[in-house]
């Protein structure tokens, strides 16, 4: 009587699994438990290498795991399981596919649909941040704030995106019409920017309702997508302003920590710079978006740049006063947009600030 009950409960174990929402789930294999995979079996692309990268794996059932195969395929000869929340290092990207290595050595293939960004940076020893003040000093981490230098040729940004928000579509109006008459002014780079645009909308497919993905020559593009068809290979992005009151500070950083991933996948080796929020004048800030959240964010942006490979552009510091304050001469809102004369500043920082 037993044996004839084993295999209607299996049966129903698996229905409940197929509807569990956390994709189709190969059968066991002989020496692993049972594991999360893909219902896809499609041919592998070509690979591409990208800057190495931890990422974590993310299952909808906490106590899952997923399975390792030893090509970028479900039926992949499998090279070991690993845990939900589990850390991986990515050594390249196929397809939809990444070449993965383990913390115990194994190597072999997951879907990249099942892993999400680290956002837990490496802690600086004795680094004490404060809001506002960049710690450790410009220079002195192979990341983070590049120490100050003579001023680069404006050809150095032939191969640069530009990416932001209200702020940054200010800067674009400016860049325009200096190029009215100069036409090498930021070289040939080109800019992506929209007045609500916000990190999270950049990790959210254009197809969505609503969206406010901002467009170059008419059409939306995301991030990756863009630098991808341009061949360009740095990327400039000041996104925050309209993300910290409505998803909070660590929210935000985990947000940009994923799509800088997504732009590491598509884009080998890209150079990314990500640009300070600016203040708020005194009289502008709001009960959320206020200079105490933004030098917050700020500092653990640049503290998430130091331990990820990136550089970190302190624009702020060149566009507060004393108190951290947006100056009023600055501000053409009282609030956090800039004056035609806060954009050479900007600018003279970005040339003074490569790598």
């Amino acid at each position: 009587m037993k044996k004839l009950l084993i295999m209607p409960v299996m049966a129903m174990l698996i229905f409940v699994m197929l509807l569990s929402g956390c994709g189709t789930v190969n059968p066991p294999a002989p020496t692993a438990p049972p594991a999360t995979d893909t219902p896809t079996n499609s041919p592998a692309p070509t690979a591409t290498a990208i800057v190495s990268v931890v990422r974590v794996v993310k299952l909808s059932d906490p106590q899952g795991t997923l399975r390792v195969h030893k090509t970028p395929d479900t039926n992949g000869e499998l090279v070991t399981t690993i845990a939900n929340g589990a850390k991986v290092t990515v050594l390249k990207t196929q397809g939809d596919w990444i070449q993965i290595q383990t913390n115990s050595g194994s190597t072999g293939y997951i879907l990249l649909s099942y892993t999400v960004a680290d956002t837990a940076p490496t802690p600086t020893p004795g680094a004490t941040f404060k809001p506002g003040v960049p710690t450790p000093a410009p220079g002195s981490s192979a990341y983070g704030i590049p120490a100050e230098s003579a001023a680069a040729p404006m050809s150095y940004f032939d191969d640069a995106l530009i990416v932001g928000d209200s702020v940054s579509y200010g800067f674009k109006l400016f860049v325009d019409k200096q190029r009215l008459t100069d036409s090498t002014y930021m070289g040939t780079s080109i800019f992506l920017a929209g007045g609500d645009f916000g990190i999270n909308h950049a990790i959210t497919p254009i197809a969505t309702a609503g969206s406010v993905h901002p467009t170059y020559q008419g059409d939306k593009w995301l991030i990756e997508d863009l630098m991808a068809a341009k061949g360009y290979k740095k990327v400039y992005i000041m996104l925050g302003m309209n993300d910290i009151a409505l998803y909070g500070i660590d929210k935000s950083v985990s947000n940009y920590a994923e799509l800088i991933s997504r732009i590491r996948a598509k884009n080998a080796n890209a150079m990314i710079y990500i640009e300070s929020v600016t203040p708020t004048t005194k009289d502008g800030a709001k009960a959320k978006l206020n200079n105490t959240n933004i030098y917050a964010f700020n500092d653990k942006m640049h503290a998430w740049c130091i331990a990820n490979q990136c550089y970190f552009l302190d624009i702020a510091s060149v566009l507060k006063d004393s108190e951290g304050n947006l100056p009023k001469n600055l501000s053409n809102d009282n609030f956090v947009h800039l004056e035609t004369t806060a954009f050479p500043l900007w600018v003279d920082y970005l040339r003074k600030h490569t790598k």
